[in-house]
């Protein structure tokens, strides 16, 4: 619990602090959270890495941040509700138009989308099967992806980037209400 309020406050003074500070001071913390055992420490690590992408959109701190969420994103086969966490983080993305970690974050949510649900979709495949979760997974794609959509003025490319996510999400009768 001292480790996840740890990731939470980090994330939060992130935001009052200078690129190169957060670098030195925040980044390796986190990273120490991120490989921590505790579903939940990771979780909220995925949340304070997404707050510092939002807080610092810079291509250098992109790249940090982009790394250390993929790395989050690989360990979902075990721990399915990390993905969830690092869709619904990305999500903040959109408050951050135009810049390098909005870009990540369209990249991001597309090969989530994509993989996830065609995972669940065929056989075999390392994605969630239960309907529930691929709801919930599906509504918080849906809302992150409109979130960073609706930042993009047209000339970022955001549209054709996250295209496939929402083809993948059209796919999966448990990722969205026929009504949405």
């Amino acid at each position: 619990a001292v480790r996840s309020a740890a990731a939470c406050l980090l994330g939060a003074a992130a935001a009052a602090m200078s690129e190169p500070a957060v670098t030195r001071q925040v980044l390796p913390v986190l990273a120490s959270l991120r490989g921590d055992r505790d579903e939940e420490c990771q979780r909220h690590a995925a949340e304070a890495f997404a707050a510092v992408g939002e807080a610092h959109p810079t291509e250098s701190m992109t790249a940090h941040v982009a790394a250390q969420l993929d790395v989050l994103l690989e360990l979902r086969g075990s721990k399915p509700g990390l993905t969830l966490a690092v869709v619904h983080a990305l999500e903040g993305a959109g408050r951050c138009p135009g810049t390098p970690y909005c870009a990540h974050a369209a990249r991001c949510l597309t090969a989530v989308a994509r993989r996830e649900i065609m995972a669940a979709l065929g056989s075999g495949g390392t994605g969630d099967k239960d309907p529930a979760h691929r709801r919930a997974l599906g509504e918080a794609l849906f809302t992150s992806i409109q979130a960073v959509l609706g930042s993009d003025d047209g000339t970022q490319g955001l549209h054709a980037v996250l295209a496939p996510a929402l083809q993948a999400l059209l796919q999966d009768e448990h990722a969205l209400d026929a009504s949405e």
